[in-house]
Formats: structure tokens, sequence, C-alpha cells
């Protein structure tokens, strides 16, 4: 969360940073729902993302607005499988 003080001394974030921060590699999906995706660039507001389409057996990509994406932590999962078997 974004302190008064905290913009008084470094300034305003940059939109990107007040929704997420996302790099090339991470791993996320749409807030509706969806494929996994990768994303392999980011701009200031939108990610460039790929994906495996299943129906068609190929790989799609799109450019989505950071605001319609979550971060999918998969080490979570991994994590959790472990203690599973």
């Amino acid at each position: 969360m974004l302190c008064f003080a905290s913009i008084l001394h470094t300034g305003l974030p940059e939109i990107g940073e007040i929704i997420m921060a996302l790099e090339p590699g991470n791993v996320v999906q749409l807030k509706s729902g969806g494929p996994l995706m990768t994303v392999v660039a980011v701009e200031k507001t939108e990610a460039r993302c790929i994906w495996h389409s299943q129906s068609a057996e190929d790989i799609r990509s799109a450019t989505i607005p950071l605001s319609a994406l979550e971060h999918i932590d998969l080490a979570d999962d991994e994590d959790d499988e472990e203690y599973e078997n």
C-alpha cells in the first residue's frame, strides 16, 4: 500500500508498479480465469504473454493489460505436491 510519506520521498510510482511488478518468465492467468500464460515482455501497463493452446495445438500470444492479470506462484504448488507424496 502506498503511504503519503513514501510518495513525497520517492515520487509517484509508475502505473505498472502500482498494479503489479511482473517480469519475463513469470506465470500469470487472467483474473477471470483461463489458461496459465508465461510473460515474455513487460511494458508500462501491459504484458506480452504466450500460452499453449490445447484446442489448436499451437502457441498463442497476446498483449494484455496488467490490471487483467494475476501472478501465479507455481513454487507453492510444487511444495504442496512434495508433501502429498
